[in-house]
């Protein structure tokens, strides 16, 4: 996690904060470049189910989101070291 956080941080995506709760902390903060990365990426988010829904049909391609939600969690709990994810997460 920390490798990740720093190469955020070394992008300029996020930058660490003191916490003002805990003197030993740091907290991360998202900047202005990193809000405009999040911005594209849900513009290019758009524009690909836009595509979908074209191709499939907007009542087919509504039934692959779900399944794209889950195949996402999965892959999360897999990154985060979660073996006992289930299928069905």
């Amino acid at each position: 996690m920390s490798k990740t956080v720093s190469e955020l941080e070394r992008s300029g995506y996020v930058r660490k904060v003191p916490d003002v709760d805990d003197a030993r902390a740091r907290r991360l903060e998202i900047t202005e470049h990193g809000n405009e990365l999040v911005a594209a990426t849900r513009r290019a988010r758009t524009v690909v189910n836009r595509e979908v829904a074209r191709w499939l049909g907007t009542a087919r391609s509504q039934r692959v989101d779900p399944a794209a939600a889950r195949g996402r969690r999965a892959l999360r709990g897999a990154a985060s070291g979660d073996a006992a994810t289930p299928a069905g997460a």
